[in-house]
């Protein structure tokens, strides 16, 4: 998650850039419908934008709120599985997505497995440009890597938003294919944001629950995070790691901390990775 702002306000467009190694890219919505991307003379330096911009070509663009993939493929020979890396990224209003080609990359030394000439083809660029501010439609994105053999392991990508109201808030809710999910949060300015059973005033927030029962709960910058019947609380903000594997607790605090669950409460002083029990 990406958030980006002028100080001095006046935001005309902040752009977010990824490019990957392969023969092929296509950006598609999130049913893998190609996109009906055309071409595009903004991003330029006849724009008043970057000189840097007229080092890359065949640019096409298309404008967009909802969630949209691109997926880079290399494309390796027969009875070998190829490569793919595939981003999901959030939709919103304001949003632009480009296809672009970059130059080639000049730092790969040793090519074995890339089965072309990396060091001459373009490198393959997806652009997200958001008109006007970056802070509260921040950029969201979801990598994938995987192959042709073992194919994808998530399920689904969904956003969320807090149902306390916050616009500055961004979540994602992930389903992968082995059962776990995962419910990501981040926000900005010590509000106390909520969605379902989760509910924190921390920088960002990762809560994995496991088919078999087990979980992660991670609190970034934060004070407070209830989640799964555990609440975390601190009277500084830190970071906290609880994990519960095979039904025992383990336990991560850069801070003192005290966790409570049913009608348990106990403290812990600050600690590297160890096993606890709430007595």
């Amino acid at each position: 998650m990406f958030r980006s702002k002028k100080q001095r306000k006046g935001d005309k467009f902040h752009d977010y850039y990824y490019h990957n190694l392969g023969q092929s890219m296509q950006i598609s919505d999130t049913n893998g419908n190609p996109l009906e991307l055309t071409p595009s003379e903004e991003m330029g330096f006849a724009g008043g934008h970057l000189y840097a911009l007229d080092y890359m070509w065949d640019k096409k663009s298309i404008h967009t709120s909802d969630d949209y993939v691109a997926e880079w493929k290399i494309d390796r020979a027969e009875g070998e599985a190829d490569v793919f890396m595939n981003l999901w990224m959030k939709g919103t209003e304001g949003r632009e997505v480009y296809s672009v080609k970059s130059p080639p990359c000049k730092s790969f030394k040793d090519k074995t497995g890339i089965p072309y000439d990396v060091d001459h083809e373009p490198y393959l660029t997806l652009v997200a440009r958001q008109h006007g501010e970056a802070w509260e439609h921040p950029f969201i994105s979801v990598y994938e890597p995987f192959t042709s053999d073992e194919g994808k392991s998530i399920l689904s990508i969904e956003g969320f938003e807090d149902e306390n109201g916050s616009k500055d808030f961004a979540g994602i809710h992930i389903k992968n294919k082995s059962g776990r999910e995962d419910f990501i949060f981040s926000s900005y300015g010590d509000k106390t944001v909520r969605y379902q059973n989760i509910r924190t005033d921390a920088t960002y927030v990762l809560v994995g629950n496991e088919q078999s029962k087990d979980f992660v709960i991670f609190m970034g910058n934060g004070t407070k995070l209830e989640a799964n019947g555990y609440a975390i609380s601190t009277f500084e903000k830190g970071n906290v790691v609880l994990e519960q594997k095979n039904g025992e607790l383990f336990l991560n605090n850069e801070v003192p901390v005290t966790i409570s669950f049913n009608n348990t409460k106990k403290e812990f002083e600050v600690g590297e990775y160890r096993k606890v029990e709430l007595e």
